[in-house]
């Protein structure tokens, strides 16, 4: 089976992943042609000393200068702490010998986690799967239903842990595969999804993202909605585009994520945005926008819905750290998710409050 299409209404176009490397030696010969210091170019002139047509030459000559210097400049100091070189995989291998690493973090898994379990089984009839589950004390039977009937392709881990990025770390620090990625117990992989991951680095050796759609499903598996892929080919688009790239249907190849410093254990719910971000710098975004990679569960115990707020929170934190504008379509929309509406739903809530009691206190009367 290959992974599900969405369709052709729902498709957005993947924009280029080469990274623009700057060379300055124009810099020096541009600033002693203008006698200007890098920077921004302001000519002034005597009109009475300088001929219109050398003027208008200056002018145009000068605000080519500004926009080069900006294209150079931009992408090195403003989105990269450090420059880098594009990042390229140095031992791409083909789809069918290329090793993954899945991790799965459980607590309280039941009664989802078979799904998650078995998801992943069914992708090593296409390559070859390192799956890693960690079990950080459940008490619903997960544990037990792991030690019974996970098979030989599941690496368990039974220890206590402080809390998901805590055991997320842990099981990469233990992961032997090329390429690594997470599903968290709740969620799914969709068939053929890592055969075609593995296919996408094949064909963009430069990147250290690859990342697809996701479907929202129920507590039931109903499908509720889809996660769309951003059109975003790098870190800045990355940073002002509102939304973010699924998870169960994002990978990064081992070596990258090693270089970058694995996951910050100080973030527990935008940690897979700093992630992104910090992975983003390093190489080129691959995306597939036209398929669905895997499903995300909403339910009213997941973090996402229970702590939705503070999640928003973290990742207009996150972004911001990364060199997100404030002013951005996604810094706007992240400041109104995670201060503004609340603030709203909290006014409609006491109001409506106090309307049913002065309803009561009338009705009494």
């Amino acid at each position: 089976m290959t992974p599900m299409r969405l369709c052709t209404s729902q498709r957005l176009e993947s924009r280029s992943s080469a990274r623009y490397e700057p060379s300055c030696s124009v810099m020096p010969v541009m600033r002693a042609f203008l006698g200007a210091e890098m920077g921004s170019v302001k000519v002034r002139f005597s009109h009475n000393l300088v001929p219109a047509g050398a003027r208008l030459v200056a002018v145009r000559v000068g605000r080519l200068y500004n926009a080069v210097y900006s294209a150079v400049t931009r992408p090195v100091f403003l989105y990269s702490r450090t420059p880098h070189p594009p990042y390229r995989y140095s031992s791409v291998r083909s789809p069918s010998t290329m090793r993954f690493s899945i991790v799965t973090p459980v607590r309280n898994g039941m009664p989802w986690l078979p799904q998650a379990i078995e998801s992943v089984a069914l992708q090593s009839a296409d390559v070859e799967v390192e799956h890693i589950v960690l079990d950080g004390g459940s008490t619903d039977g997960s544990r037990e239903w792991l030690t019974e009937h996970s098979g030989g392709h599941v690496t368990l881990i039974f220890q206590p842990d402080e809390g998901q990025t805590d055991a997320l770390a842990r099981g990469f620090a233990a992961a032997t595969g090329d390429i690594f990625g997470w599903l968290n117990a709740d969620d799914i992989l969709e068939p053929g999804t890592l055969r075609r991951v593995a296919q996408e680095f094949e064909a963009h050796p430069d990147a250290a993202i690859v990342s697809g759609s996701a479907l929202l499903v129920g507590p039931s598996g109903a499908i509720v909605g889809a996660i769309p892929t951003p059109p975003a080919s790098n870190l800045k688009e990355l940073l002002v585009y509102p939304h973010n790239l699924a998870q169960p249907s994002t990978y990064f190849p081992a070596a990258c994520y090693r270089s970058v410093g694995g996951l910050d254990r100080s973030f527990d719910l935008a940690m897979d945005v700093d992630l992104w971000m910090r992975l983003a710098a390093l190489g080129a975004v691959a995306t597939v926008p036209d398929v669905i990679m895997s499903r995300f569960r909403i339910h009213p115990s997941a973090k996402s819905v229970s702590r939705a707020t503070a999640a928003v929170r973290q990742d207009l934190s996150v972004r911001r750290k990364h060199g997100m504008p404030l002013g951005s379509r996604a810094g706007l929309m992240l400041l109104k998710a995670a201060y503004i509406r609340p603030i709203k739903w909290r006014v409609q809530s006491v109001a409506r409050r106090l309307l049913r009691r002065a309803g009561a206190a009338s009705a009494r009367s």
